[in-house]
């Protein structure tokens, strides 16, 4: 920083009409006369910010110690309230109790990579105040506070030092509070205790009690006791089961003695002793059936429906009686059942005769007296006839029941039908004669067969059995011949690289190779390819690069073409033809490219080359080093280049600390842009030298840097 301090006072003692003072940030002295001192001037800003390493002790014990550790720091110097601590520029700031002391502490570092300012640490010297509320204390007692004894009311202050080592003022509200006085009137019953806090007595008449009361002092009671009686009384009583014996608040269905305590007009006892006696109420259950539709009348019911009913019925002088009714109703029985005759059959069935197909309806009086009704559904049945027919492989047995026939046959027989009547059946059975048949076949040697279940490969004759149409077994004789496999052996030439391929051959290299292609007959034929690789000829030569002029005529020449190569074709990266023949003539070039050669050797075979072109090019950039924006003609920053520069990507200017002040991009040409003109956010910049970097972009869309000082002058 001392560097730069003694640059920019060189600056001034050179430029003595044209630059105004500048502030000096850490002398603690106003240097550019506009009232603000060190770090509360603009001129002295850092935009990085970091944190103290530490900072320890009080600063009412005169121990507190600010600390910034940092190895790479150059050099440092602390300010308070933004203006320097002259001579104060090493770590730890050691700061102690005075008038004055307390603001806001920050540190100014210089390193490798720029300037750095703490984050601004506050001191204060606070007063430290605690109100500890109000106690209260009973009239006549002692409250310690501060090492004095105090027995009356009021606000009590002490004053002292907080941990800190700052001053403490500790503070109390005394309030004193006076004992209380009551009068009470009670009753106690004879043999009882009276019990009021602590105190207990079983006597009447005036007592005088002291009591604490909420605040924790004397409360005196003056207590007034009367004295009462207890009382007994006899009581005999009689329930019936299921009620309920009532007397005052109690009540009870439970049999025995039972003795209450009541209270009486004095608050006294009242013993009550009650007999209690609980008559059983007679119970009786009957079951009755009635039929459907019939009803129950007894006991002055009307019931036609199966119930349960409950009765009770009173009695003299006695509990009532509980009768229980249990009433079935037993419903009419119906019976459908299903009968099956044949003809001249008859069906006899309780009182019917039955003969005919129909329905059929009788009643009949069941175990419990009621009607069962039956209904009967008849059906009848025929004698049937049926024709069975059946057509049978030779060899197979043809069975029904215990009959079975391996020849042709036509006969009658009788069963019992599905109707339960009789059925006859005629059969006609027929067995089918033995086939046999002879099959040619003829495949390509190495192929196999299928051959029904079974696969062949081999010259000869085979016979299976298959099923036919009508499926019986049919004997197939299988007469099979083989063909055998062509065969062929050729020779091939390639170029190097070239892929040759042929069936499933597919190779680059020399050697023998085999194949199998399929021949007219349907029969594959083995086909030899001998494969071989043409040599290269020496082919082109050229040198791998030419430096050529921006736009001037050059000829391109191979350094060597073999014989065996004839016309040579020139090209671009794109394809596009550039010329032909053994050189390029004349040859002019806008940018750097690549150029392909190709030809064909002898053989056929492809031959290739290639070079690139490297287009040299001048640029002439002219960039001021000052100006003034009050000088009517050099008035803004200008940049100029010549017709290589297409445009200027970004310029950046930066003052002496590192700071952006003014920047602009993608300006199409130097010619359209307009110039700094010294003014920052609308204000003017303030004279000295500023740096800058500029990027400008070639007519080849390449990226040109330039980066300097320039001089601003008022």
């Amino acid at each position: 920083m001392h560097i730069l301090k003694c640059a920019l006072i060189l600056t001034i003692t050179l430029l003595p009409t044209l630059v105004l003072a500048q502030e000096i940030c850490d002398n603690a002295i106003d240097d550019d006369g506009d009232g603000l001192v060190d770090l509360n001037d603009s001129e002295c800003s850092c935009s990085n910010i970091i944190s103290l390493s530490d900072a320890t002790g009080y600063i009412c014990r005169d121990n507190l110690q600010l600390y910034l550790e940092d190895p790479d720091i150059q050099s440092m110097q602390w300010y308070k309230d933004g203006i320097a601590l002259v001579g104060e520029n090493s770590s730890p700031l050691q700061l102690v109790e005075f008038n004055g002391v307390e603001g806001e502490y920050k540190a100014w570092i210089e390193k490798s990579d720029g300037c750095y300012l703490t984050e601004a640490y506050d001191v204060n010297i606070p007063t430290h105040e605690q109100y500890l509320g109000v106690e209260k204390i009973c009239k006549g007692d002692t409250v310690f506070f501060g090492g004095f004894s105090i027995t009356n009311a009021g606000f009590f202050q002490v004053n002292g030092f907080a941990v800190d080592g700052c001053d403490s003022i500790t503070s109390l509200t005394i309030e004193i509070v006076q004992p209380t006085y009551a009068n009470l009137f009670g009753e106690i019953c004879d043999g009882e205790e009276f019990t009021l806090g602590d105190f207990t007595t079983t006597e009447s008449g005036t007592h005088e009690i002291i009591l604490e009361n909420i605040d924790g002092c004397d409360s005196i009671i003056t207590l007034e006791l009367t004295e009462g009686n207890n009382i007994e009384e006899n009581i005999s009583a009689s329930i019936c089961e299921g009620e309920f014996f009532h007397y005052g608040s109690f009540s009870t269905d439970q049999e025995g003695p039972h003795e209450l305590f009541l209270e009486n007009s004095l608050g006294c006892d009242t013993v009550v002793h009650i007999s209690l006696d609980v008559n059983e109420i007679p119970e009786a259950y009957y079951l009755i059936s009635i039929c459907d539709g019939d009803e129950y009348t007894d006991y002055g019911l009307n019931i036609s429906e199966s119930s349960i009913q409950e009765i009770q019925v009173e009695a003299t002088g006695e509990c009532d009686s509980l009768i229980t009714i249990d009433i079935e109703v037993s419903e009419t029985i119906q019976v459908f059942q299903e009968l099956h005759l044949c003809e001249s059959d008859t069906i006899i069935f309780k009182d019917l005769e039955i003969t005919e197909a129909g329905n059929f309806t009788t009643s009949v009086i069941n175990q419990v007296g009621c009607d069962s009704i039956f209904s009967i559904m008849v059906t009848k049945g025929e004698s049937t006839t049926a024709l069975i027919e059946r057509v049978l492989c030779h060899g197979e047995i043809f069975e029904f029941g215990d009959f079975s026939t391996s020849s042709s046959i036509e006969f009658d027989t009788s069963i019992v039908n599905d109707a339960g009547c009789d059925s006859i059946i005629s059969f006609d059975i027929k067995f089918l004669e033995e086939i046999k048949e002879v099959e040619y076949q003829t495949i390509c040697d190495g192929d196999v067969i299928e051959f029904g279940e079974y696969y062949y490969g081999e010259e000869g004759i085979f016979e299976i059995s298959l099923l036919n149409q009508d499926g019986c077994d049919s004997i197939i004789q299988l007469n099979l011949s083989i063909t055998e496999q062509p065969t062929d052996f050729r020779v091939a030439n390639i170029c190097p690289g070239e892929l040759f391929n042929y069936g499933t051959i597919y190779s680059e290299e020399e050697g023998i190779f085999q194949t199998i292609i399929e021949v007219e007959n349907g029969c594959d034929s083995l086909i030899t390819i001998d494969l071989v690789v043409n040599e290269i000829d020496e082919g082109i030569d050229i040198k791998p690069y030419h430096k050529i002029e921006y736009e001037q005529p050059t000829d391109i020449i191979p350094s060597h073409i073999d014989n065996g190569i004839q016309e040579l074709t020139w090209t671009d990266v794109h394809g596009e033809v550039l010329g032909s023949g053994p050189m390029l003539n004349n040859f002019v070039a806008l940018h750097d490219m690549h150029i392909f050669i190709s030809s064909e050797d002898n053989n056929g075979c492809p031959v290739e080359a290639r070079t690139f072109i490297d287009v040299i090019y001048d640029t002439d950039i002219y960039i001021p080093n000052i100006f003034s924006p009050s000088d009517q003609e050099n008035n803004t920053f200008q940049i100029f280049g010549d017709n290589m520069i297409e445009g200027i990507r970004k310029i950046q200017i930066f003052d002496r600390w590192g700071v952006l002040m003014y920047q602009t991009e993608n300006v199409p040409a130097t010619e359209e842009y307009k110039g700094w003109d010294g003014t920052i956010n609308g204000e003017e910049a303030l004279p000295g030298v500023y740096t800058y970097i500029i990027e400008f972009t070639s007519i080849f869309n390449q990226s040109i840097k330039r980066t300097g000082s320039i001089t601003l002058m008022r």
